[in-house]
């Protein structure tokens, strides 16, 4: 793919990426400090609301997709979410007990690992648009 197309796909897949960020956040706060739910509960919200949104967003808007969504397709991206969640966390320990790193400050490093790890597997692997022009 050429770079000035790749480019702005990352762009719209990072704004994609930030507001689904912002929903998790709204999420967590809401279920803990409005509704007294513990926080293990209220993160299950943010698995429930955001994952749909953000496949839903992910296909239309970062990757411009129109034909139709499958389950399959759904499927991959939900094991995508969950290999992140996984990653995300051994990256949260590891820059806190390892590099003592506070917990806002490691988490913010993980997060940008792990969106280039999002890019890349959802444009390769789950939506599949790097391999279909054969040249990406």
């Amino acid at each position: 793919m050429p770079e000035r197309k790749l480019l702005p796909l990352m762009g719209r897949h990072a704004w994609v990426g930030l507001l689904c960020a912002l929903l998790n956040i709204g999420l967590v706060h809401a279920g803990t400090a409005w509704l007294h739910w513990p926080y293990l509960a209220a993160a299950w919200l943010t698995c429930i609301i955001t994952i749909p949104t953000s496949y839903f967003l992910h296909r239309r808007h970062s990757f411009r997709l129109q034909e139709s969504a499958s389950w399959r397709e759904f499927g991959r991206f939900v094991g995508q979410q969950l290999l992140q969640f996984c990653a995300g966390l051994a990256l949260l320990s590891a820059g806190v007990e390892w590099l003592g790193l506070n917990p806002t400050l490691a988490m913010a490093l993980a997060t940008a690992v792990l969106w280039l790890f999002s890019f890349v597997v959802q444009w390769r692997w789950v939506f599949r648009t790097g391999l279909r022009s054969g040249r990406g």
